[in-house]
């Protein structure tokens, strides 16, 4: 599986910890992580890619941190129980 990323990076070159949000794909799904501000954490919005290359919305998953967020969105995929 093919798992590239893409994060938003400061004036210095160094992702910022107010980034808006980190992008990958993992296999045939599209994976956008972002701040919620209502819940204080991240979402996880999962899209799966058609064989005409058009993005559906999956899924959504989050947690706490960045990692927890992608974590849980790569488990989904994998249909693993999310801990």
């Amino acid at each position: 599986m093919q798992d590239t990323s893409r994060a938003e990076l400061g004036n210095n070159g160094v992702l910022s910890n107010d980034s808006p949000e980190v992008t990958f794909w993992f296999d045939d799904y599209y994976i956008a992580v972002v701040w919620n501000e209502l819940l204080l954490s991240y979402d996880a919005h999962i899209y799966k890619q058609t064989c005409d290359g058009v993005l559906v919305h999956f899924t959504s998953t989050g947690g706490k941190s960045l990692q927890s967020a992608s974590k849980q969105a790569r488990q989904t995929i994998l249909g693993k129980p999310v801990r």
